[in-house]
């Protein structure tokens, strides 16, 4: 199974590239088993990039799914499919 992953914003500065593919070995993953595998592999970037907005809920990253929130489909337990693409980007914010 092969997973694109794009970051978006200050998340490309700290990965220091826009996007990454990840190869799983088998199907049946979900979202959180993506996050938990780059940052296994990547220990020292990946793992500023996601506990920077990780809290006791869950990253607050905005993490889309082909185009889709997770948040709307079944957030961090959302299945992946061979080939789908995640965006994340982080929380948005202004003034």
């Amino acid at each position: 199974m092969r997973v694109k992953i794009r970051f978006y914003a200050i998340l490309r500065e700290i990965a220091k590239r826009k996007e990454i593919e990840v190869e799983l070995p088998e199907s049946n993953h979900t979202v959180q088993d993506i996050l938990d595998f780059i940052k296994e592999k990547n220990a020292d970037l990946f793992k500023k990039i996601i506990d920077f907005w990780n809290t006791k809920e869950g990253p607050k990253l905005i993490i889309l799914l082909n185009g889709r929130n997770i948040v709307h489909i079944n957030g961090l337990k959302t299945k992946i499919k061979d080939n789908d693409i995640i965006d994340i980007f982080p929380p948005g914010g202004g003034g």
